[in-house]
């Protein structure tokens, strides 16, 4: 289904490897299974060699001649995995999964992979797809049972863990599984018990004795803890997991000696330079600064250890208030050679002076050198924002989710540009995706409570903020919250208090300003609030936040004269930021002025060609009016700038099924577009409809159920439902699915194709 009105997700397609496909097929002629076969062979050997690039060359030709071709798209699959594509790696293995349904192995690798980048929906349905087959598959088991922990039905994945225990009571792993899920819920004693199972089963395991230990510790019963990491140790001297475990425990209990004995421990085991480094790191931490310094000289003497050592050296100078010597040593290291963790800890120094220019391209050079640096995309992220290129902030972001998928912070800053631009489901899920990665992380907690309040789930949102409130009493932003939420609840009174105590706490907190003048506007004084945002304004008459906030707060007093010069004002105080200019044009589009809207989105594109927003609000006016073949080449556009614009990829692939034509490519973007929208009902019933597109009503019944247990009002995915059940020969099914479906509306898109297949059923 397309998704209209909506700001965008992101979505990546396989151009390249179509017309690579396409400019080889010449060379292999005959038989296509047997050319296929060809070219899986020939993927094959390259694979063998770890040519991945080839490989990827040769399966994507496969896969071009048979698009079915389960075997091609899995090693393709695997191939964009060996070469660190995993977003591409997805794509294809879900695709092949699809097609092999029975190949075990591959249906639990990509559910498994589906777990690593939190995508716990489309592992659950992989599961359970594989365990309607095999419903005592223990992987598929346990697979599921992660799935379901994911999503925080912690219920039902205790349930399958048990379940998987019954059939093999000898595997250590599922108690450590069972008791995490416990654990979780609360259920410590039940916890306690299952983790104590896995010991008892696998006495021998350093893997089972370190997980009750890391029970033990979280639970604060330290004594435990201690002696179940040494019975591992016991056990296995080297192993590493117990020493670091070890080393966390005495460091929280102030036993610092003991605790370098077992990272020395650790360096020792490893050998890395690394390891030996975080060695030095522990001992200047701990006021041993000379034995620190010493170490890290001793490293950077070695081969290969100079540049890491120096550049920790560098960050202690700097860190000592000594910057001339912190910079110089830097540019001593960036003399010999482009150093990418120098080049960042230069950056990082620009930024703490004020220099953020700088800071962004010392970051970027960093990044050319080393485009897997986690913390320089970090970096680069929170730079752009500062400068209000959310574009690039978005993708920085992104890439580091790609690099390290339960990056908490990078989810964060996710969930509140996607807020920012009123994206809300896709802010919902970054939001409890950082608080699933990182529980106890505040700033996430607090991300999470906003966009519940700024969705209208005040239960939900109450819930996080308790927490918050216990730790943070005196906090002007969780005030405001609590405002919002009494506000939602429309306890007016309690509102007030709440907003009141904000201002009072931070006077120029803009959420308690912003949530006062929403409470005046439900209380009928639309002049009061005028008058405060005036007084806000008067105060800081070029503040372009506060301007577009007066702007908001007369079109909701129905002032729409004033609304618009207020959003005119803003682009006049800073015609750099490219809010206004989307605020003035949605103004214009929310009036049906269509044309109007359209003529300033494309004055925002001729300001900034990549303005994804600009460019599918373009798009989403030209289907609007009817011009479909127009909005069609401009959400192109918008794929040409931006690979993941997942907006413009669903309606797309939208446009593709509705018409019948490219649908493999259709198939490609909304199954990414999935990818960073896993609960969108309109992307999942897209998928569907494009496997019925494909006549495999098989594959497309799953997802059209899918798409209507989100949104079980919605008349057109009951047809979908109907069209589908008719494609399989079930007329009774499809009979009652448009009944349904007529039941809940008359007039939905595709009304009178529905009504032609209800006449063809009846007769």
């Amino acid at each position: 289904m397309s998704i209209l009105g909506r700001n965008r997700i992101r979505v990546r397609t396989a151009a390249f490897i179509a017309l690579v496909g396409a400019l080889s097929l010449p060379a292999c002629t005959g038989n296509p299974q047997a050319r296929v076969a060809r070219y899986i062979e020939s993927g094959d050997a390259f694979l063998a060699q770890a040519k991945y690039a080839e490989a990827i060359i040769e399966y994507s030709n496969a896969v071009q001649i048979d698009p079915n071709s389960g075997p091609a798209r899995s090693r393709l699959g695997g191939a964009y995995l060996e070469n660190k594509q995993l977003d591409k790696a997805l794509t294809e293995l879900t695709r092949a999964a699809d097609l092999m349904p029975d190949d075990a192995d591959l249906q639990v690798r990509t559910g498994g992979l589906w777990l690593l980048v939190g995508q716990f929906e489309d592992a659950r349905r992989i599961a359970d797809r594989f365990l309607l087959r095999r419903p005592d598959y223990l992987p598929a088991l346990v697979l599921r049972a992660n799935a379901l922990a994911g999503i925080q039905n912690l219920g039902d994945a205790i349930e399958q863990i048990e379940e998987a225990i019954q059939l093999d009571p000898t595997q250590a792993e599922l108690y450590s599984n069972l008791g995490s899920f416990q654990a979780r819920t609360g259920r410590l004693d039940e916890a306690e018990y299952a983790f104590q199972q896995a010991v008892k089963v696998a006495p021998d395991s350093a893997h089972a004795h370190t997980a009750l230990g890391n029970f033990y510790l979280a639970t604060r019963r330290l004594r435990e803890a201690e002696q179940s990491f040494r019975a591992a140790l016991d056990l296995d001297p080297q192993f590493l997991l117990a020493h670091r475990a070890l080393s966390s425990l005495y460091l929280s209990t102030g036993r610092s000696l003991q605790a370098g004995d077992h990272l020395k421990a650790v360096a020792d085991v490893t050998g890395d330079l690394e390891d030996r480094v975080s060695l030095a790191d522990f001992r200047l931490l701990t006021n041993r600064r000379e034995e620190g310094v010493q170490l890290l000289e001793a490293v950077a003497r070695e081969e290969g250890g100079y540049y890491v050592a120096r550049t920790r050296l560098a960050a202690l100078a700097y860190a000592e208030g000594r910057r001339e010597d912190a910079h110089a040593i830097l540019d001593e290291i960036l003399g010999r050679a482009r150093y990418a963790q120098a080049m960042l800890l230069k950056a990082e120094f620009f930024r703490k002076e004020g220099n953020s220019a700088e800071a962004l391209t010392r970051a970027r050079n960093a990044l050319e050198v080393n485009p897997n640096l986690l913390a320089a995309h970090y970096l680069t992220g929170e730079l752009y924002q500062e400068q209000g290129d959310t574009l690039s902030a978005r993708q920085a972001f992104e890439r580091v989710l790609l690099l390290n998928p339960r990056a908490a912070a990078a989810q964060s800053h996710l969930a509140d540009l996607e807020m920012q631009r009123g994206n809300m489901a896709v802010s919902l899920e970054y939001a409890e995706r950082a608080v699933r990665n990182q529980p106890e992380n505040v700033n996430a907690r607090l991300m999470l409570a906003r966009v519940l309040v700024r969705q209208g789930n005040g239960r939900r949102a109450e819930s996080e903020l308790a927490m918050l409130a216990r730790q943070f009493p005196d906090a002007a932003q969780v005030h405001a919250l609590r405002g919002s939420i009494a506000l939602l609840r429309r306890d007016f009174a309690a509102a007030r208090r709440s907003y009141e105590e904000a201002l009072r706490r931070d006077p120029r907190s803009f959420d308690a300003l912003a949530g006062m003048l929403g409470l005046e506007i439900a209380t009928n004084r639309g002049t009061e609030a005028k008058a405060r945002i005036d007084r806000e304004i008067e105060r800081a008459p070029t503040d372009v936040d506060l301007v577009m906030l007066g702007a908001q707060t007369y079109a909701a007093t129905g002032d729409l004269v004033g609304a618009e010069a207020l959003l005119k004002r803003a682009i006049d105080a800073d015609s750099s930021r490219p809010e206004p200019f989307n605020a003035l044009a949605m103004f214009y589009v929310r009036q049906n002025r269509l044309d109007e809207g359209k003529r300033e989105f494309e004055r925002i594109v001729e300001r900034d060609p990549r303005s994804i927003g600009a460019h599918t609000m373009i798009a989403t006016i030209l289907r609007r009016q009817g011009y479909t073949d127009e909005a069609a080449a401009q959400y192109q556009k918008v794929l040409a700038i931006d690979h993941e614009a997942a907006v413009a990829a669903n309606n797309l692939a939208w446009i593709y099924a509705d018409r019948g034509q490219f649908l493999e490519e259709g198939l490609r973007l909304a199954r990414i577009a999935r990818s960073k929208m896993p609960s969108q009902p309109e992307v999942i019933d897209t998928i569907g409809w494009l496997y019925y597109k494909l006549r495999q009503p098989a594959l497309a019944l799953p997802y059209i159920k899918e798409a209507i247990q989100h949104d079980p009002k919605n008349p057109q995915y009951h047809y979908h439902l109907a069209a589908v059940h008719a494609r399989s020969g079930e007329s009774f099914l499809a009979l009652e699915a448009l009944k349904e479906a007529f039941r809940l509306g008359q007039d939905f898109y595709g009304a009178e194709e529905a009504r032609r297949l209800l006449d063809r059923l009846q007769r």
